[in-house]
């Protein structure tokens, strides 16, 4: 994947799925250094804090997107000018676990990635890759 496909793709988001066991988290470790060696800005959040443990700068979700509990349909996360401002920069979210999450969850932080880089697309185009 090289940096110039990446960022002119027409699709943003990706699913990774697979029985336990089988590496998945193996795998997204060696797509977040091959991604940090090629100068993008990587994210590593997942569903929970012992899959978060797991990966390279993994912090649960909700910590680092501040997402709200509870998660309703018009919530949106509360993001400080600071972090604003990190979110733009990152390029890529990798987001483990995400079947463990409400579907609110996932809405929340669409919406406010698509307000944040004032884009319709999904996650305001930002890639993400669950």
């Amino acid at each position: 994947m090289t940096a110039l496909r990446l960022r002119n793709s027409d699709h943003n988001v990706f699913v990774v799925q697979g029985p336990a066991g089988t590496g998945k988290t193996l795998w997204t470790n060696a797509l977040t250094a091959t991604l940090r060696c090629s100068n993008f800005k990587v994210m590593t959040v997942a569903s929970s804090a012992l899959a978060a443990s797991l990966m390279i700068h993994g912090k649960t979700a909700h910590s680092a997107l501040k997402i709200p509990i509870p998660a309703l349909d018009n919530s949106y996360c509360s993001w400080d000018a600071r972090a604003r401002m990190e979110l733009r920069k990152i390029d890529v979210i990798i987001w483990d676990e995400m079947s463990m999450v409400n579907r609110h969850v996932a809405n929340v932080v669409d919406a406010s990635l698509r307000d944040l880089h004032c884009k319709n697309s999904p996650f305001g185009g930002k890639v993400v890759v669950f």
